[in-house]
């Protein structure tokens, strides 16, 4: 929101390559979404690369984006799904 793209890219990357699809449930609990694990990091990640010039990544991880809000509809709000709808129009 900031426009900070540099910067969200640099944390992003980070966090998908060392936390995505690594969620430490059930071992803790407390203080934690899943949802960032299972996908939010992905998707801040597809849309710094975006705006960072990174098309060919940012569509790679908008794709799996997608793919995992096709299998498991149950994790996202309709907020989020309007949000996702919104930025496909832009990066795919």
């Amino acid at each position: 929101q900031m426009g900070e793209w540099h910067t969200a890219y640099l944390y992003s990357k980070f966090a998908v390559e060392n936390f995505h699809k690594n969620s430490p449930y059930p071992k803790r609990i407390l203080f934690l979404s899943d949802n960032l694990y299972k996908w939010k990091f992905l998707e801040v990640n597809a849309i710094s690369s975006y705006y960072t010039g990174r098309k060919e990544e940012a569509k790679s991880n908008f794709k799996e984006l997608l793919s995992i809000l096709n299998d498991n509809p149950e994790l996202f709000t309709k907020k989020d799904i309007e949000k996702i709808n919104s930025n496909k129009k832009i990066i795919l």
